[in-house]
This record gives structure tokens, C-alpha cells and sequence, in this order.
């Protein structure tokens, strides 16, 4: 979510003071972190310095109805690295990842800067807030089970190129998404 305001001053030199503006980004796990001008581009250069074009998330139908209908997505509730969005770089790490199941989506993410985690590494208890203060954008986890990333802000994930149905199909979800895949 972005919030702009202007900064306020007060003293005998109010009047001489230009005031800057400001950008409040919240994360998606609802804390939030205060940018001035100069900031918020560095954040944006960041981001836009690291993308993956291909980063793969797995969803269920009730997650892909909001993701194709809404044209953003929402944190999980939870997992090793707290409540962000966790992607995979290959189709098959994402059966084991993913809670829900039956649509992946390839997804154009900006990464920024990552924090590389060990993969044994754990905490559920990271934010935006904190992961912004240290300058990261992301983190990244090289596990057993495949390469995981994990976002924290809504903005870092562009609208889905494509969804693909990889379990059963779901005929009560009109979303225009080809029939099932088979994975190797």
C-alpha cells in the first residue's frame, strides 16, 4: 500500500523549512516503512536491478480466482521465512512447497536485494519494515527440496503471464487457463 503525506516542522524557523514529502510503503505483513523522494528511487532502482522473469508460484483454485481476479497476490499465512510470497525456480520443487495445489503461475518478480539465508535458517517472525531498514528487498533460501524466494511487498510481483492447471481441472473457475499439465 502506498500513503504520501507531507512533513511537518515547527519552531521559529517553520516558514523556511521546505517541506519534503513523504511515501509510506506497507508490507504485506501490515508493517510499514517511511521513504523521502530520493529513498524511494533507490528502493525502485533496487528492485529494478534484479528480476526474474520466470519465478514460479502454485497455487489452489481459490488462490488463483483471486490472483487472475484481483491481478495481485496476497502473503501466506506463514512458513519458514514469515508471511511473504514464496516463489520457486522449477515446476516441480512447487508440488512439495506449495499448501494448495492445482495452478502455477510464472511470474515476472523484481527481487532487489536478496538476503541469502542458509537453508537451515528460519525466522517467522521477519518483516518488511525489518528486511527495508537493512536494505533487502527479498530472501533467499537454497534448500533440499529446491531454491526458494520470498517477497514481502505486492508491488515486487507484476500481474501473471500465465497460469497453467496442473492438477485437476476446475470447471466452476472460468479463468481461461489451458487443461492440465503432466510434470516430469
Amino acid at each position: 500500500m502506498l500513503h504520501s503525506e507531507v512533513g511537518r516542522s515547527s519552531g521559529p524557523d517553520a516558514a523556511a523549512v521546505v517541506k519534503e514529502a513523504l511515501t509510506q510503503l506497507t508490507g504485506l505483513d501490515g508493517s510499514s516503512v517511511r521513504y523521502d523522494r530520493t529513498e524511494l528511487a533507490d528502493r525502485e532502482r533496487r528492485l529494478n536491478a534484479n528480476i526474474n522473469d520466470s519465478i514460479l508460484h502454485q497455487t489452489g483454485a481459490m488462490g488463483c480466482r483471486g490472483i487472475v481476479e484481483g491481478g495481485r497476490m496476497k502473503k501466506g499465512t506463514g512458513g519458514i521465512a514469515a508471511g511473504g510470497i514464496y516463489f520457486a525456480v522449477r515446476a516441480d520443487d512447487t508440488m512439495h512447497k506449495a499448501h494448495y495445489h492445482g495452478f502455477l503461475f510464472t511470474l515476472r518478480v523484481r527481487l532487489g536485494q536478496v538476503e541469502h539465508w542458509s537453508a537451515t535458517e528460519t525466522d517467522q517472525g521477519i518483516t518488511f519494515e525489518a528486511l527495508q531498514r537493512r536494505g533487502v528487498d527479498s530472501i533467499h533460501i537454497p534448500r533440499a527440496g529446491g531454491d526458494e524466494y520470498i517477497v514481502y511487498h505486492s508491488d515486487q510481483v507484476k500481474p501473471p503471464r500465465r497460469a497453467l492447471s496442473i492438477l485437476s481441472p476446475c470447471p466452476s473457475l472460468n479463468l481461461g487457463i489451458p487443461p492440465p499439465l503432466s510434470l516430469p
